[in-house]
């Protein structure tokens, strides 16, 4: 049902996109002037629309021609299309505990994870563009661990899945540079999921006075799907081989949240229970919230070839509300689990920080 309504928003931002391309045209095709060769003016009849310009769409396929330095002496703006893949070394904050308990007894802390980032977009000589992110990164950890003695630890997985859909506007600067204001549609996946398995004893119906000691593989998924939209600045500027970039956006969408719990029991086989499975307990519980995030980004390219460059960067998302995570109290302290305290599944709306760095290749026509 999500991913209906995030194509369903895609397509209708998508379509005014291109109602404001058409609107702007006049007679004549996309990157012609008149008199001119089809595909050989600067300027189109539609700037909008230059970048789809045959022009502009020839590509001699030397992606690693020698760089022309006699540019450097002035900032040209660049039009096209570009491409770039970057490799995520993000710290990822782990899940609270949370119910009857005191937050401050456990340990959380955040984790390292390493993911990919795929960006590619086009920039017309107006000024105008599109621009597509795709991050995925996931990463795992014993949030009840080894390290604290548990003999058999929970294992905690985090995902993050994220995709940005954006129309951007450059302007130049006064002292050089350019400034580009954008907004689009996003989606995000964020999702934690545990597995523990723990001795624990179970009720004998034969005999309630003397408890089965059994095993119970437990497994626990809290998962956010949110749809939104997002606006932003981004700021350029080169010197020479080396080009700047900075990124602050501001994002919110409606988070539609899920937890689940799903638990084998097993026990030494008997009479009652021959085969040692005891059963399964399954429960499950959905909500909802607004989800807002602020982004930050700092990059730093250097030109390699005329059309590919390396890059290097650091960036931090803060949500700071509005999280279902994960709860990583272990299976005989955890209301979620049949072995510990009567409860109930609970959503703990909570804060999340993702930071850290980036380092890729771009391409850019």
């Amino acid at each position: 049902m999500q991913v209906t309504r995030l194509f369903a928003t895609i397509a209708f931002f998508v379509a005014i996109g291109i109602t404001s391309v058409t609107s702007g045209q006049i007679m004549g095709r996309p990157g012609q002037l008149a008199g001119q060769p089809f595909g050989s003016g600067p300027y189109t009849s539609n700037p909008d629309a230059a970048v789809f310009d045959p022009g502009n769409l020839e590509y001699d396929m030397q992606p690693f021609a020698p760089l022309d330095i006699s540019e450097f002496d002035e900032e040209v703006p660049f039009s096209g299309f570009y491409a770039s893949y970057q490799r995520t070394y993000l710290s990822v904050s782990r899940p609270n505990p949370y119910g009857s308990v005191n937050r401050n007894l456990f340990p959380t802390g955040s984790d390292f994870q390493s993911g990919n980032r795929f960006n590619v977009g086009s920039m017309s000589k107006a000024g105008v563009g599109w621009d597509v992110s795709y991050l995925k990164t996931s990463g795992s950890f014993f949030s009840d661990g080894s390290s604290e003695g548990v003999d058999l630890p929970m294992w905690t997985t985090t995902e993050i899945h994220d995709l940005k859909i954006n129309r951007v506007f450059r302007q130049p600067l006064s002292r050089g540079g350019f400034i580009s204001p954008y907004f689009g549609v996003g989606y995000t996946y964020l999702n934690d999921d545990s597995i523990q398995a723990a001795n624990v004893n179970f009720l004998d119906p034969l005999d309630p006075l003397n408890p089965i000691q059994g095993l119970s593989n437990w497994k626990q998924d809290a998962s956010n799907s949110i749809v939104g939209g997002q606006v932003g600045v981004k700021l350029n500027s080169q010197r020479g081989r080396y080009r700047w970039a900075s990124d602050v956006n501001l994002s919110g969408g409606y988070n539609s949240q899920a937890y689940k719990v799903n638990e084998d029991e097993f026990v030494s086989g008997d009479d009652v229970f021959p085969d040692g499975f005891r059963g399964n307990t399954f429960s499950t519980r959905s909500s909802s919230s607004f989800t807002p995030v602020l982004n930050a980004s700092l990059d730093m390219s250097y030109t390699v070839t005329r059309d590919i460059s390396v890059k290097l960067g650091g960036q931090i998302s803060y949500i700071w509300n509005g999280v279902n995570r994960l709860n990583t109290l272990g299976i005989n302290d955890n209301p979620n689990s049949t072995a510990g305290p009567v409860g109930s599944l609970a959503f703990d709306q909570q804060a999340m920080t993702v930071a850290g760095f980036t380092a890729g290749v771009e391409w850019r026509r």
